[in-house]
This record gives structure tokens, sequence and C-alpha cells, in this order.
């Protein structure tokens, strides 16, 4: 009876830290940021079976509506669907517009991140500063590496990883794999995670991975366990990110290149309409014509 007490106690104190620990993001997580969260916290081990432990939790929970079942997105699993419109005329009405704001600039960005599960903090604000964003997990392959040969030559990479053995070392991987498939004039810097900002946000370590032969020389030379990315906090990590990328921009030809686009924003609404007009008139005339010919 009392380890049942003591099973269900701890149970309830670990839902408790996951519902504060949600209230952290403004949008939806995967479970896989969540369990690192609380990894870095030491509220779970970091292993198969406290991974495994919390998604049962998680699926309990949520069936029985103890945590919403929206709380968590799963970036593995997406519809795939085209994109369509009733007519043409809705399609019409419907164009967009984006400038190209980093026109200008000296040097154009692409932001790297070694774990998939951190896309919903680092998207919005790729997404802001129009900045690609790309998800090496772990070590890029040859495919990707060679695919971004053209895509990233003359750009500038900021990466973001785990203090670890690995995610200290994916840095001179990437930049060396990239120039050999044929990028050219790439630099690339190291933002997070770093021993200052470790010691700064007093993040909890972790115990490295046996199983990393890169463990050794790791312990060696920077004398210290390692931590999850995942330890800092949200609100952060974003504005991390955020700093790292507005270093990089003029503001002043941005704004310049933001009026541009405004205007041309509205240059495409005032012709919106009229091209709606001109398929109107189009679809008239052939009406007409296919009714002469049946004539």
């Amino acid at each position: 009876m009392g380890r049942a007490k003591g099973l269900y106690e701890k149970g309830r104190v670990l839902l408790e830290q996951c519902k504060e620990l949600l209230t952290q993001y403004e949008s939806r997580i995967t479970i896989r940021q969540l369990y690192y969260r609380l990894v870095a916290a030491q509220v779970i081990p970091n292993s198969r079976k406290g991974y495994n432990t919390l998604l049962s939790n998680l699926a309990r929970w949520r069936k029985d509506r103890l945590l919403p079942a929206d709380a968590f997105c799963d970036l593995t699993r997406r519809v795939r669907e085209v994109e369509t419109w009733a007519d043409l005329k809705s399609r019409l009405t419907d164009i967009s517009y984006w400038r190209d704001l980093w026109e200008g600039q000296d040097q154009r960005l692409e932001v790297w991140c070694e774990k998939d599960a951190l896309t919903t903090i680092l998207e919005p604000i790729c997404e802001k500063w129009l900045v690609p964003l790309f998800v090496c997990r772990g070590y890029a392959s040859i495919s990707s590496l060679n695919d971004s040969t053209e895509r990233l030559s003359g750009k500038r990479i900021l990466y973001f990883g785990d203090y670890d053995p690995s995610g200290v070392d994916i840095p001179r991987a990437a930049k060396a794999g990239v120039e050999f498939w044929g990028a050219r004039d790439v630099d690339l810097d190291v933002i997070a995670l770093t021993p200052e900002q470790i010691q700064e946000h007093q993040l909890p370590p972790v115990p490295p991975k046996t199983t990393d032969t890169r463990t050794a020389g790791f312990l060696a030379k920077n004398g210290q366990d390692t931590v999850e990315l995942d330890a800092l906090a949200p609100d952060v990590l974003a504005r991390i990110v955020e700093e790292a990328i507005r270093t990089h921009i003029d503001l002043d030809t941005w704004k310049t290149e933001e009026i541009a686009e405004k205007r041309e924003d509205r240059l495409l609404e005032a012709v919106k309409p009229l091209l709606v007009r001109l398929v109107t008139v189009v679809e008239e005339q052939i009406e007409q014509a296919q009714d002469d010919e049946k004539e």
C-alpha cells in the first residue's frame, strides 16, 4: 500500500511539473522537447526507460483529460496534400507576395539546429526574419551536405546544438562537409550552447553518453558534464536566436526594403480585381466563340 501511494504521489508531482513546463511555451511542442526539459531539470533519467515511461504517462493523462490532447505536436507524421482553390478567380484574389528583404545585406544567414524538437521555437523567428532553418538531426547526411552546395555558398551558418561530445563537434564536421561538397566562402558561428550560457543560466548537467566515442576526449578537454540545448527556457532560447540574427542585419537597409514591400503589396491589392475582371472578360469571349462555332 505504501509503495502504491508513493508511486501515485510521484506521478502526481510529475504531472504538475509537465503542466508548469507547458505554460512556458506559446505554441505546441514535441514530447521529445518536454522530455529533455525534464531530463535537464533532473526530474527523470536520460534513458530509454525514462522516455518510454513519460510517453506512457502522457498518453494516459491526455486520455483522462488531465492534459490537453493537443498539447503536443508530432513533427514526424504530417499530412501532405495539394493546395487547391474553387476556381481561377479565387486563386487570383489569394495571391500573396514576399519581397527579398535580405537584398542589400552584406551576408545571408542560415540557422542550423541539431535537434528537431526545438523547431517550434526556432521556426517562427526564422520565418520573421526570412532566414532558412535547417534541422541537421545530429551529423548532417552526405545527401543534405551535397544538396546545400549552391544554397550555402557565401552564407553564414548560425549553429545551435547540445554541449556534449557530438554537439560541439558537429559544427566542425558541418563546415568541413559543405566545403568538401563544393560550397565556398561559408562562415559558421556556434551560437548555442556555450559554457558561458550554461553558467549564466545555471543549466543542470546530464551524464555524458558512454556510447559516444568522443566522450573521453570531451571530458578531458572541457572537464565537465554535458548539457542539453533543451535545458534553456524557451523565451531565453528565442531571445538568443533573434539577437544572433539581428546582429548581422543592417536595419536601415532592411527598413528600406520593408517600405518597398508595403508599396508593392498595395500595388498587388489594386491589381487583383483587375485580374479577376480580365479573367471574366476572357471567359465571356471564349463562351461567345464557342457559341458562334455551334451556330
